[in-house]
């Protein structure tokens, strides 16, 4: 997954594109030794993921870091910089949403924002 960020930040600075949010994990705001076995791995790859956007300066990255992704409906959602905002859970509807509303949101560039849905 690392090398497909780095391909695609170089396609998008060779066509002069300038936002992408990516989803990561919360995981990333966590001590690594907090991180459950099960998700050790996928977690040392999202954070060669959110290395490769941040060495990046051609880019407008926001990486969405959201807890566990559930098949719930929309209930709107909450966002917070580099700290979870609250619950434990997002639906998949709203995270879809925020990936699509933080690429028009210059504030969010090139930061890291948890996510969860709302209560």
């Amino acid at each position: 997954m690392s090398t497909g960020v780095k391909n695609i930040v170089a396609a998008m600075a060779e066509l002069g594109v300038k936002p992408v949010t990516v989803c990561l994990s919360s995981f990333l705001l966590m001590p690594p030794n907090i991180v459950p076995p099960v998700f050790i791995e996928i977690n040392k790859e999202h954070g060669r993921m959110l290395e490769a956007l941040e060495s990046s300066s051609s880019v407008d990255w926001v990486a969405s870091l959201p807890p566990h992704i559930a098949d719930s409906p929309e209930a709107g959602y909450l966002v917070k910089e580099a700290a979870l905002p609250g619950g434990r859970v997002v639906s998949k509807h709203d995270l879809a949403q925020f990936l699509i509303d933080a690429l028009s949101q210059p504030d969010m560039y090139k930061k890291k924002m948890a996510i969860s849905s709302k209560a």
